[in-house]
């Protein structure tokens, strides 16, 4: 389902007694361009038919209820990668990301399987800004969702992000400025007491441990960067992790030493790899949910200013 509007509400579809549950696995990929023609990327291989099939068929095989996703062209190709994944699994796609060339996107969004979660509401935050301290930023606006564990209860909020890619100096002033107005609109949200503290932010930083987005993001001591439980590269083109997970710390649900790469190491084996999936590598956490510890809270839809 495309975000066309600001807002998506979707109403809760029934309740469940509150129980203790097994963990489950949430996680990010850059699928590369997923559905562009290959008249316009030609430097990304193309997808077939059976390529969706064997992205979805792989989405499943990671174990996780819900997928945060980027580099996503067009509804299409996600709800097919969805199918495959499952006759449960439903996909959201945010508007932007649209290239010059009117044909391409750099759409982020997220699968999820509606059996495990229930998706509470989602938005595309188109509030934020195009243009920060003289520069073009949020190209690729964010996308957040509130999801409810349908067998505890359990509740929380991701925010999917795929930062300003690149290794020049304008690059590195675009990240820090989408990362700074990033953890403001965090800080500000968390002015309310009554919001829920359970969030994550998940995606392509394109950026790693000790660069300014980590930086900005963690100032306040409210957020955290996780940890690799083994270090690992997330993209096959160097070794430096830029898919992350940055996690609020009063969110104690999610396992701090779960954080995984699920990346391929032989040189070989990653030519196969992207031809079928990504130049990137999925990441996934383990969440152990509890009955919901905090259920006077509640989840702000639209801008909290």
């Amino acid at each position: 389902m495309m975000l066309r509007s600001i807002l998506l509400f979707v109403s809760l579809c029934f309740a469940l007694p509150a129980q203790i549950a097994s963990d489950i696995r949430i996680g990010s990929w850059n699928i590369e361009f997923l559905g562009a023609d290959p008249k316009y990327r030609r430097d990304t291989p193309p997808r077939s038919a059976d390529d969706l099939i064997a992205i979805g068929k792989k989405v499943k095989d990671l174990g996780v209820v819900v997928l945060g996703v980027q580099e996503i062209c067009g509804e299409g190709p996600l709800k097919a990668v969805a199918a495959a994944a499952g006759p449960t699994w439903r996909a959201v796609l945010g508007t932007t990301g649209q290239w010059s060339d009117n044909k391409t996107q750099q759409g982020v969004g997220f699968v999820y399987d509606s059996s495990v979660v229930d998706l509470v509401y989602a938005e595309e935050l188109l509030e934020f800004p195009s243009e920060l301290d003289g520069v073009s930023v949020f190209h690729r606006k964010p996308v957040t969702a509130c999801f409810r564990h349908l067998k505890t209860r359990c509740d929380f909020r991701v925010v999917i992000v795929h930062l300003k890619a690149g290794r020049k100096a304008r690059d590195l002033q675009k990240r820090k400025a989408e990362a700074t107005h990033l953890r403001k609109w965090i800080d500000k949200l968390l002015e309310d007491p009554r919001e829920d503290r359970d969030i994550v932010i998940m995606g392509d930083f394109n950026s790693t441990y000790g660069d300014d987005p980590v930086k900005m993001l963690e100032s306040g001591g409210l957020m955290e960067y996780l940890d690799h439980q083994r270090p690992a590269p997330t993209i096959m083109h160097f070794d430096t992790p830029i898919d992350q997970f940055c996690v609020n710390k009063a969110f104690r649900e999610v396992q701090r030493n779960s954080f995984l790469s699920h990346h391929v190491a032989d040189p070989k084996g990653r030519v196969q790899w992207r031809k079928t999936y990504s130049d990137h590598f999925p990441v996934t956490l383990r969440m152990t949910p509890l009955v919901d510890d905090d259920p006077e809270s509640t989840f702000h839809r639209g801008s909290p200013d």
